[in-house]
Order: structure tokens, then sequence, then C-alpha cells
């Protein structure tokens, strides 16, 4: 009898993990986990970021990206004045 269902179990999980999108309730996880583990909202502005982050379903994978300003200082003058008035991309993707 035990044997059966996790035969039924595996086949359920086999194929719930075919599928080629995330349902609603596995995006909301995968929200939850990033959420926990990055600190990471959709549409959260944080500071020193130029734009909020942007969550975007691609797939089985959700990616986060936002925008900001480099505020570093180096010791070095010609590192420093190649960072002074850039830009980063911060992205986040989890399957």
């Amino acid at each position: 009898m035990r044997c059966m269902w996790i035969k039924v179990l595996c086949c359920v999980g086999a194929l719930t993990a075919c599928s080629d999108k995330l349902s609603k309730d596995e995006a909301d996880m995968l929200d939850a986990v990033i959420f926990a583990l990055d600190g990471v909202e959709d549409n959260a502005r944080e500071k020193h970021r130029l734009v909020p982050w942007k969550r975007e379903i691609t797939g089985r994978a959700i990616e986060f990206e936002t925008l900001g300003r480099n505020s570093y200082g180096f010791s070095d003058d010609e590192t420093n004045a190649k960072t002074k008035n850039s830009s980063f991309v911060r992205y986040i993707e989890k399957k």
C-alpha cells in the first residue's frame, strides 16, 4: 500500500515539475523565499537605487532587477575617475 502512494506522489511531482510555467502558488512561494533570503520585494524602493525592484517571471524562474548609482570611493585616482558617475544593475534569479 505504501509503495502505491509513493508511486502516485512521484508521478504527481514529475508531472507538476515538467510544466514550463510557474503556477501562482509556486510563484508566491518563490517570492517568499527570495524575500526571506535576499530581502527583495516587487516594486520595493531601496536607498541609493534609481528605480524600484522589477519582478519578472520567465519560465520556471523569477527574476528581479534594479538599477543604482555607484557610491564607492577608491584610493586610486584612476579607478575613482572611472566609477565616479557610473551605475550598476543588481540582478537576482531563483528557480
